[in-house]
């Protein structure tokens, strides 16, 4: 019973660790509260514990592994019949399988969770899905369909108080109005997401918002701005060990070069960018990789 706590408490330990960044520290405690578990035959506990820990390691760019975790756990998950976590692992792992670009998986495994979030009547979980469906339909360029999903999604997380989903949702919305040219009401939608973050204290979060802000604000030629919102990000993301968003910022930086006629600058940050994205993100790897060859680079 002492081991089955302290396997709890460590679990509990590393998901704040991950929250505030320490990812280093998050993999030390979920990694030992694994081993607990796994002595200790205890399924539900190594279910939680792989849970965690795949999101440390996909945020610090080990997908392939990310996706085996929450495979494991899902299994784990099913075996004990526990629909309520089935369908939040489901979509963590549709996550996953977007940023490796296997859209149609993860479209297959968040209309999956939705459809079970529904059933169970878990708000919460079919707000996750509906936000991260519209993600993947953004990626596959389904723009209407994604719109109409965070929508519903934001509805939904304030209507619960949730505000940390609200800030995600909102910078999804953001990314969606950059790529539809609604510049202005992007840029809005960002600032609110931005202010929601720091006020929460996730620098994930906030780096992500930045980057957004970045693109949105590359898009709408404010190369500028655009260069300064990727530069605070990658200070972000380089501090507490986030290599998609490093990359991300990275490219950014590469791209506001380009537009500024800077190419030796440009060729440094995307190839930096390159080199943690075929690690990681092989759709942004590819997308890099045309940049630097139709530019001499």
């Amino acid at each position: 019973r002492d081991s089955a706590a302290q396997a709890d408490a460590l679990t509990d330990l590393g998901d704040m660790q991950y929250m505030s960044g320490d990812y280093a520290g998050a993999t030390v405690s979920l990694a030992r509260a694994l081993e607990i578990s796994r002595d200790l035959d205890n399924r539900l506990g190594e279910a939680e514990s792989l849970k965690f820990l795949s999101f440390v390691q996909y945020e610090t760019g080990d997908s392939p592994t990310a996706a085996a975790s929450l495979s494991r756990a899902l299994e784990c998950f099913r075996e004990l019949g526990n629909q309520v976590e089935e369908a939040s692992t489901l979509g963590y792992l549709a996550v996953v399988q977007q940023a490796t670009g296997d859209y149609a998986a993860a479209v297959t495994n968040q209309e999956r969770a939705l459809t079970l979030h529904r059933e169970l009547g878990n708000r919460f979980g079919e707000a996750n899905a509906l936000n991260c469906l519209g993600a993947v339909q953004q990626a596959t360029g389904d723009y209407a369909a994604a719109a109409a999903r965070q929508q519903q999604a934001l509805l939904l997380y304030r209507d619960l108080g949730y505000r940390m989903g609200e800030a995600n949702v909102l910078n999804c919305i953001g990314s969606l109005m950059r790529v539809t040219g609604d510049y202005d009401a992007g840029a809005a939608s960002l600032g609110q997401a931005l202010n929601l973050f720091r006020q929460l204290g996730i620098l994930l979060g906030e780096a992500e918002v930045l980057n957004t802000m970045g693109e949105l604000s590359l898009a709408a030629s404010q190369p500028a701005k655009a260069q300064a919102d990727h530069e605070l990000a990658h200070a972000i993301a380089t501090r507490i060990s986030s290599p998609p968003e490093e990359a991300r910022a990275l490219e950014g930086i590469g791209r506001c070069h380009l537009q500024n006629g800077r190419l030796d600058d440009a060729a440094t940050a995307l190839r930096q960018a390159l080199a943690i994205c075929r690690r990681i993100e092989p759709p942004r790897a590819l997308r890099v990789e045309i940049t630097l060859h139709d530019h001499g680079l």
